[in-house]
């Protein structure tokens, strides 16, 4: 490094100062809204993935993938300031660092991966949708257009509450959403929404110190939700019933250094949690990933992950990842589309606009990779190809249709 020419080496700190400010800022914006950026599952139980931050000549984010439940990941995709994933189309979208803030989508699992766009702001996550992507950020505008635009929720109920975003936490379905706020008189109190955040109803008030401290996330069972309050012993508070009893259930995980971010995402089961700990500010190859099956009341560390190296990372080749996709051709397209499916299952095709509305289904045989759907009586705009089979939706894919 230091026989590069000045200019390079000047060129080199600029570009880790801008991508290290990003990723404060993304980091920073996923706390105080509590939408998990860093850390997400998938629908195999064990399978995760996540992001280990390391810091070289370069400020870079590996995305891992575990198939056992965190203990051991493999590096597949690097320059990665976010990870999401939404289980019910099995799409990952990525935010990659460029020469611009991007988004990725993959449709196969992460084997391929295509553009999405750019979103603003930071702190959106996807949420419950059979049918199509829908978003919610942290002031709880929803995108029901692929990010596209985003529209103002009334949130009736809240008026007079203190502008903590931090509190926000989603639901079981696409128009739930629950907020533990404080308001100017001093009260607080866990809210739920069932109407995409136009009105709130309380189901319990609450200790001062939650609203204004605590950290609220969803967990697995519909009504499981926790509040990890932001004190020294950082106590883990659990419901059951949305928020209308609560009981301590345990510690959050301390690691053995000082870090000063962490993320809370849940298993595949009632009372199965993970939490990621890591460093944004000051040495950011410490990570921790810790392990609860029992509502938070013990954890286990599962990974201590040290830095991984270049050549250590198989770019989207990674043989431990499912490899299972569609191929639509031609996309974009202003009629026709053929679906290569990649074995002979059987079966069912929906085709979706971007409302979530289902406009064309087609039944899978069993007997043929080629499938066909005509849209040339469809307005322009983006539609989502679903593939089922048995209740599963296996992959989903994105088409453009031009006019």
């Amino acid at each position: 490094m230091n026989n590069l020419p000045a200019r390079t080496r000047s060129g080199k700190l600029i570009l880790h100062l801008v991508v290290s400010i990003l990723l404060v800022i993304i980091l920073i914006n996923s706390a105080l809204a509590v939408i998990n950026t860093q850390i997400a599952r998938t629908n195999t139980p064990g399978h995760l993935y996540f992001i280990k931050d390391y810091e070289d000549d370069e400020f870079i984010g590996w995305l891992a993938f575990s198939t056992d439940y965190g203990q051991t990941a493999q590096v597949f995709k690097d320059s990665i300031l976010a990870v999401r994933y939404q289980p019910d189309l099995n799409v990952i979208i990525l935010n990659v660092f460029h020469d611009e803030n991007d988004y990725v989508i993959s449709n196969d699992s992460g084997q391929t991966f295509s553009p999405f766009g750019r979103s603003n702001p930071f702190s959106w996550e996807l949420i419950p949708s059979r049918d199509s992507i829908i978003a919610i950020n942290s002031h709880s505008r929803y995108s029901r257009d692929s990010l596209f635009t985003w529209n103002q929720s009334r949130k009736a109920g809240l008026e007079g509450r203190t502008d903590h975003d931090r509190t926000q936490a989603l639901g079981w379905s696409s128009s739930d959403c629950a907020v533990l706020t404080d308001f100017n008189n001093g009260t607080s109190g866990f809210y739920f929404s069932e109407s995409y955040c136009d009105s709130f109803y309380a189901t319990a008030d609450l200790d001062n110190s939650w609203g204004a401290t605590g950290f609220l996330y969803t967990g697995y069972e519909p009504g499981e939700y926790y509040v990890v309050v932001n004190s020294q012993e950082q106590p883990i508070f659990c419901t059951t019933d949305t928020g209308r009893t609560w009981n301590e259930s345990g510690r959050c995980p301390l690691p053995p250094e000082y870090v000063d971010f962490f993320e809370m995402e849940p298993g595949w089961e009632a009372g199965e949690l993970f939490i990621l700990w890591k460093n944004v500010y000051i040495d950011t190859s410490l990570f921790y990933l810790y392990y609860s099956n029992d509502f938070a009341q013990t954890w286990e560390l599962k990974n201590s992950m040290a830095d991984p190296y270049p050549n250590a990372v198989s770019e989207n080749n990674s043989s431990s990842l499912p490899t299972f996709s569609i191929q639509i051709f031609p996309n974009p397209t202003n009629s026709m589309v053929t679906i290569q499916i990649p074995d002979y299952s059987p079966g069912n095709l929906l085709l979706f606009d971007n409302l979530g509305r289902s406009v064309q289904s087609k039944t899978i045989c069993g007997r043929a990779h080629y499938y066909s759907m005509d849209l040339k009586n469809y307005p322009s705009g983006f539609y989502w190809v679903r593939y089922t089979d048995k209740n599963r939706t296996l992959a989903a894919k994105q088409i453009l249709l031009l006019k």
